[in-house]
């Protein structure tokens, strides 16, 4: 195996006299540990996963939204008049559509269903479709503020982004330049380890 790809470490247990085991490392295994225990690295996350929250809570504000309503009434009441017949029993039902812009418009459209009886008719129904625009005039016209607003919240975001990879990068670099100078001292071990051996070889011929 490549020294220059793989060290061996060892590591004493001082729970058991005079025990060692070896442990090997990689630059690959290193890089991955590195990616994923930088403190810097996970703190940077946290704040890049607080910003994406942001803009999407501010996204959120443009969705559809629907509103329905609906009402039943009966009364028991008499009358003493057939030509002023209780309405009974009467039901409404609405329902409503509404999309807000990010340009200060807000638009919607509804239903509405109402239906009646008494002793001129029996479930009269009358239903109605309708359309509303709405416009700030005043604070958000042509929704200024709220773009401004998005286009923040979305630099906010890739800068936090941004600042993740570049601290993950440094961090990485740093362990990478870690982990040549243990395969640098390794080698340099297995030298002197070398040398010696062979001192100790020619001594008996000297």
């Amino acid at each position: 195996m490549d020294k220059r790809k793989t060290i061996t470490l060892l590591s004493l247990l001082t729970m058991t006299a005079m025990s060692s085991h070896a442990v090997e490392l990689n630059e690959a295994q290193l890089v991955e540990w590195a990616k994923g225990e930088s403190f810097n690295s996970k703190r940077i996350s946290l704040d890049s996963l607080a910003k994406k929250a942001e803009l999407a809570a501010f996204n959120d504000k443009f969705s559809y939204t629907a509103d329905v309503s609906a009402s039943y009434s009966k009364t028991d009441e008499t009358s003493f008049s057939t030509f002023a017949a209780p309405t009974t029993p009467v039901k409404n039902a609405e329902l409503k559509i509404t999309r807000p812009t990010k340009y200060g418009v807000a638009a919607s459209v509804s239903t509405y269903s109402n239906q009646v009886t008494n002793s001129f008719f029996t479930k009269g129904t009358t239903t109605a479709v309708g359309a509303e625009i709405s416009v700030d005039l005043y604070k958000d016209i042509m929704g200024r503020i709220t773009r401004t607003q998005e286009k923040s919240l979305t630099l906010k975001s890739e800068i936090a982004e941004k600042e993740k990879e570049i601290t993950t990068h440094a961090y990485v670099q740093e362990v990478r330049k870690l982990y040549w100078k243990l395969v640098a001292n390794n080698e340099s071990l297995e030298i002197a380890k070398g040398l010696l051996k062979t001192a100790k070889d020619l001594k008996p011929i000297l």
